[in-house]
């Protein structure tokens, strides 16, 4: 089972002709690192974006270690506010899965607290038929990778549910009795807030792609 993968979208981060790796899609040639970068925050996130997402070594090396041998990563020199930062790398998430073949391992809307699982369910009702569908087809082929992009929309990124969880508790940590989000994840349930496209609409992609009339 897959979430969402969000990294931070910050306006004001600019890679010049290398923002736009994320079709999913494997680049023929990676440019000569480091990538000259801008960004306007100062402390950026473990994991941020314009397009291209910038992730930081830490989370490449703990994503490797956990099987993900998909990703194209090409270091980067972070112009900030607070100095050039050298911990972070431009990477292309490589592979695409499609949402209807794990759409059916999503957990009940019963396991989403209120007032989110409102959403969930209106998300449901409207991708109904198609779910309806997919119980009636025979079994896809389920997907294994660690971290990919969906199929559908936009690419969002995707990681494995199991993948969130040990980076959950490896890099969002209470500070000063606060956690900090240095990673964030959502249902794609809630993919038309995250990513402007919504959950049911991502179904009906993926359903006609599979099963063309």
């Amino acid at each position: 089972m897959y979430d969402l993968l969000l990294p931070k979208f910050i306006h004001t981060l600019e890679l010049g002709p290398h923002d736009g790796w994320h079709s999913g899609l494997p680049l023929d040639r990676l440019p000569d690192g480091p990538i000259q970068a801008r960004c306007g925050a100062a402390s950026p996130l473990l994991l941020v974006r314009a397009l291209t997402p910038l992730f930081h070594c830490d989370v490449i090396d703990f994503l490797r270690a956990h099987g993900a041998e998909n990703l194209q990563a090409v270091p980067v020199a972070l112009h900030t506010p607070a100095g050039v930062l050298h911990d972070w790398q431009a990477v292309n998430v490589v592979g695409r899965i499609p949402l209807a073949s794990f759409v059916l391992d999503l957990p009940p809307v019963e396991t989403i607290p209120e007032p989110r699982r409102s959403a969930a369910h209106a998300a449901m009702v409207e991708a109904a038929p198609f779910l309806r569908i997919l119980r009636q087809a025979p079994p896809l082929p389920r997907p294994t990778a660690p971290i990919a992009r969906l199929a559908e929309g936009n690419h969002p990124l995707l990681i494995r549910s199991d993948v969130m969880a040990a980076l959950d508790a490896r890099f969002n940590r209470p500070v000063d009795s606060r956690v900090v989000h240095q990673v964030r994840f959502d249902d794609l349930r809630f993919s038309g807030f995250c990513t402007g496209t919504g959950f049911g609409a991502l179904l009906a992609q993926s359903c006609q792609a599979l099963f063309p009339r």
